[in-house]
């Protein structure tokens, strides 16, 4: 316990302390961020120490309280949250030597307070991870490494070795560690107890086929986090009875299959978020005699970039609480051998649950058809996020078979967007299919100069006065410069005939003219629509408001000129 009677300006009682970052000769600014000159340490109190002591009234409070507001002053460290682990460390180091040269009052506490210290990155000088590993005492570590034998762009341990060797006495004492390395420098680190570990995040820089029969961690008991991204398949396949994260990506062995996914979540009931991205997995045939995984609190899944039937075969097999997801993310990029539409009618329709209630929560949600190709559905918002992508589907197939799911909802007042090229619909027919749903609100079209036959088909399809195409159509948002304006007001007077109350009831129409990229034409090309036009769309009464926006993906002011080649205002 520290002392609570009022400071005095005195020496440093330790060994390392870093000058004051003013003088441009010992700093680096790097957004915006003052980093000290490691290697100019000094063992000279600031002069200005004494006038803070005596301005500084927080000495009366008490060291606990005093520690927790200097704690709150320092980054987090997430180190299963992104791949900037190695800058927020040194940001955190940073600070904590800034917070130290304010008084001497400061730096006692500082010192004092063993937790502040328990981050120990290689980003720092050897000097200082020695500092952190003697000050943080017998506290918790959390353990950053990224040498230089992957390319780690800090000063620091020139050598894996000469990290560990500082380190590795404090094994017992480490709770987190985030290691990028070569998986041949790796093992080993966890061949002995570990009592305190619970959060592993490896990062694998090399190949080492030779290491795919060395399981992971098979003397640590509480592991309950585990992030494996590539290396040997075995990483991701240790003696794991407790997990709560479990995340692997892009692991490759020979005998990799998936009865060992299994076999894992079999093991581990209480998992509550899962990963798989881009593994090379054998898929074993599916045994429908051995009983289902019950996951009870799981609440994220994500297979992203995984082949079909792996998808297809995790999902038979795991069981799960459907009000409990809020995130579900499955991307699939190839098919092997597995019909798509068993996928979507067979496995999915399973969890329609999940999709029902993403859509409702999120007040609707949208489709994204980019081409023939693939098709998207995303329903995101209020802390939950659902998202679909599948190669190789049709994407009128992909929206009949999603809006069907979603149509079973009693009462369902959510409505959905499409977000569609028109390279996506290849003919008339595929465009009617789609336009025959009654659950779309917004229409999003980007049509190339190549698609005049589209436009014309979409035109005539909207002014249907028997069959209208999309029915609840709210919005229609289209590129102003590839459309004939003319043709928009004959489909809209069609579309209107009765305004809107005759037997269809069609909703009234918000219409949104955008316009590309400037760098498509110049502007001389890019003819201003003519206000006579935009009093005619604008007075029809099934018009509910046009809107005219500006350039997509340029910063600006959208203006008008005059255009002395065509003898008409245009936009510049």
């Amino acid at each position: 316990m520290i002392d609570n009677s009022p400071p005095s300006s005195h020496p440093d009682v330790q060994s390392l302390s870093v000058s004051t970052p003013k003088a441009p000769s010992t700093s680096i600014a790097v957004n915006d961020t003052i980093y000290p000159s490691w290697s100019n340490l000094s063992k000279t109190a600031p002069t200005n120490w004494t006038f803070f002591d005596n301005a500084d009234k927080t000495w009366r409070l008490p060291n606990e309280l005093r520690a927790t507001f200097l704690r709150l002053s320092l980054p987090d460290v997430d180190i299963l949250a992104g791949s900037s682990t190695g800058r927020v460390c040194r940001l955190y180091v940073t600070r904590l030597y800034a917070l130290r040269q304010v008084s001497a009052s400061w730096r006692d506490l500082v010192d004092g307070t063993p937790s502040l210290w328990a981050i120990v990155s290689s980003t720092t000088p050897v000097e200082v991870v020695s500092v952190c590993l003697s000050r943080s005492k017998a506290r918790p570590l959390l353990i950053h490494y990224r040498g230089t034998e992957v390319g780690g762009s800090y000063s620091g341990p020139t050598s894996f070795q000469q990290f560990f060797e500082l380190t590795r006495p404090h094994r017992h004492r480490w709770a987190m560690a985030w290691l990028y390395t070569p998986p041949d420098l790796a093992v080993g680190l966890f061949n002995t107890v570990m009592p305190l570990l619970h959060t592993v995040k490896l990062v694998s820089a090399g190949r080492t086929p030779s290491l795919t029969d060395t399981p992971f961690g098979a003397e640590v008991k509480v592991l309950q986090n585990v992030a494996v991204y590539g290396g040997p398949a075995t990483w991701g396949l240790g003696h794991f009875r407790g997990l709560r994260t479990w995340r692997l990506k892009g692991l490759r062995g020979d005998g990799f299959t998936t009865q060992h996914i299994l076999g894992i979540l079999r093991e581990n009931p209480l998992l509550e978020i899962l990963e798989i991205n881009r593994l090379r997995v054998q898929v074993l045939p599916e045994n429908t005699l051995l009983t289902p995984i019950p996951l009870l609190r799981l609440t994220s899944l994500t297979m992203r970039s995984c082949h079909g039937d792996l998808v297809d075969h995790i999902l038979r097999r795991i069981q799960i609480p459907m009000d409990r997801v809020k995130r579900l993310y499955i991307a699939v990029r190839a098919w092997r051998s597995l019909n798509p539409i068993r996928l979507l009618t067979d496995v999915l329709a399973s969890w329609s649950p999940v999709f029902q209630r993403a859509h409702q929560t999120c007040r609707g949600s949208k489709f994204h058809l980019p081409d023939l190709g693939n098709f998207y559905w995303r329903a995101k918002g209020n802390g939950t996020t659902v998202y679909m992508h599948f190669s190789g589907i049709k994407p009128v197939t992909g929206v009949q078979w999603m809006v069907g799911i979603l149509s079973q909802v009693d009462g369902s007042r959510a409505g959905a967007s499409i977000e569609c090229e028109s390279t996506a619909l290849k003919t008339v027919e595929d465009l009617k299919l789609l336009g025959s749903t009654d659950m779309i609100t917004t229409f999003d079209v980007s049509v190339g100069r190549t698609g005049v036959s589209f436009k014309q088909a979409l035109l005539q399809a909207l002014s249907d006065p028997a069959t209208p195409a999309f029915p609840c159509l709210e919005t229609l948002k289209i590129q102003g410069f590839s459309w004939d304006m003319e043709s928009v007001v004959k489909m809209l007077r069609a579309r209107f005939t009765d305004h809107g109350t005759g037997v269809t009831q069609l909703p009234r129409l918000t219409i949104e003219i955008s316009y590309p990229n400037w760098s498509s034409d110049s502007p001389v090309q890019r003819q201003i629509i003519d206000f006579d036009t935009v009093k005619a769309i604008s007075a029809l009464k099934g018009v509910e408001r046009l809107h005219l926006g500006c350039a997509i993906g340029k910063d600006g002011m959208l203006g008008v000129v005059w255009s002395d080649e065509l003898g008409v205002p245009t936009w510049g």
